[in-house]
């Protein structure tokens, strides 16, 4: 179990250097507010905005607490949906077992990582592939979303953008997902997520300490990086070592619970 949530934690960690870029003006949204001084917005008149403090504790304060409701909205989506894809891996395996092919969840998921990865290590290299459109109801799903968000106060909104996250056209998310469906378990798929979720919060929580310009010599080789951490992790689903509850007990439950092909 500790070995495949360092592996899906380290791999979050070195891809993460791509969701600054694909989540760092919606993350900017929801943790940014006007300056305040003693409860009134600073960019009143000119001379207020001059007066207000550059730095103050209120300020940290409430950095705080914006990017914790925003970052919490984003694990309370990945987590769920780690969950729904677990189960629907774990139904993927009762249906391969019964035509003799076991682990048949794990192998889809591992070869879906590993042409993610080959694909971005190629576009990395100059090879122009085509790329698959973004669906418009999603488009339109996202836009409607972030709006609605926007309708409430600072706090509420961070959460509502962190948890409409996944409606961004991000494949780096969605493979972790494949990875989450891999492991064949509700709870599994939910710790598989929750591991993808802290890699990505140093990343996510330094958005607005200029990680972007930290970020400016490295950026033309994240794509690269982030496919490289997709192929090892999509080798590593192929081999059979990311399942976070142990083989006898998935099949100890499966008997449990009537599931084993072996008892029918």
């Amino acid at each position: 179990m500790l070995t495949s949530f360092l592996a899906i934690f380290t791999a979050s960690v070195v891809g993460s250097l791509h969701c600054a870029g694909m989540c760092g003006a919606f993350c900017a949204v929801a943790t940014t507010t006007p300056l305040t001084i003693d409860g009134r917005s600073a960019a009143g008149s000119g001379a207020a905005a001059a007066a207000a403090p550059v730095f103050s504790l209120g300020h940290l304060r409430t950095a705080v607490v914006l990017s914790s409701a925003y970052n919490l909205g984003r694990l309370a989506t990945y987590t769920t949906l780690g969950a729904i894809a677990g189960a629907i891996g774990h139904a993927v395996d009762l249906g391969a077992s019964a035509v003799g092919l076991q682990r048949g969840a794990a192998y889809g998921a591992g070869a879906f990582m590993l042409a993610i990865g080959i694909v971005g290590i190629a576009r990395g290299l100059g090879i122009r592939l085509p790329s698959v459109p973004v669906p418009a109801g999603v488009s339109r799903l996202a836009a409607r979303g972030h709006r609605w968000a926007s309708q409430h106060g600072p706090v509420t909104r961070a959460a509502l953008i962190g948890l409409l996250t996944t409606l961004l056209p991000c494949g780096f998310l969605y493979a972790f997902l494949v990875t989450a469906a891999g492991t064949s378990h509700p709870l599994s798929g939910a710790l598989a997520m929750l591991a993808f979720w802290l890699g990505t919060l140093p990343v996510m929580t330094s958005l607005g300490v200029g990680v972007q310009s930290v970020l400016a010599p490295v950026r033309r080789y994240i794509p690269v990086i982030t496919a490289v951490a997709l192929v090892a992790l999509g080798l590593l689903t192929l081999s059979g070592r990311m399942a976070f509850i142990p083989a006898d007990a998935a099949g100890a439950e499966k008997h449990r619970a009537g599931d084993c092909p072996l008892c029918h």
